[in-house]
């Protein structure tokens, strides 16, 4: 496992809801944390019986390259109705509003693209990036990179099912 800074998971039903859980530190220890067995819970309160078939699962694991080791700069990031996830690094000399006071350059890109929306905010973005996120107003899940950061997209037709990681 590469970061031990970080991990996080969001849950995106199909009727759109979203839940999202995150500490400060390893998978192992996001695995064991006393909060996770009910948030991953298919039978949770407005889970259907085939949840793990009607939802979508976006997981993050975090090595810092700025802030603090905590669970608030963990991703995933959420500002109004944007919930994201980030690998890469954006410099404090970009445009985005507010990234030269940010603690962490995901929590102003998360911020941008909730303000500005995607197009303009990425086009304030320097840097490396694979992005994930999704948008609660328009129900969208939204996977986009530049040359600078990976992006794998993989299918697994028996369960019907699509995979993307992003890792340099």
């Amino acid at each position: 496992v590469r970061g031990s800074h970080g991990t996080g998971m969001l849950i995106i039903r199909n009727d759109g809801a979203v839940r999202s859980l995150k500490i400060g530190g390893d998978p192992f220890g996001f695995l064991s944390d006393k909060s996770f067995p009910e948030f991953f819970n298919p039978k949770t309160e407005g889970y259907s019986a085939n949840a793990p078939k009607d939802c979508i699962l976006v997981g993050h694991n975090r090595l810092k390259t700025s802030g603090e080791h905590t669970t608030e700069h963990a991703h995933p990031h959420r500002s109004g109705d944007i919930f994201l996830v980030h690998n890469g690094t954006i410099p404090a000399y970009s445009n985005l509003p507010g990234i030269a006071k940010a603690e962490v350059d995901t929590m102003a890109l998360t911020s941008a693209i909730d303000q500005l929306g995607i197009e303009e905010a990425i086009s304030k973005t320097y840097g490396s990036y694979a992005i994930v996120f999704y948008n609660i107003k328009e129900k969208t899940l939204n996977i986009l990179r530049n040359s600078k950061r990976p992006l794998y997209i993989g299918t697994d037709p028996k369960d019907d099912r699509i995979f993307f990681a992003s890792e340099s």
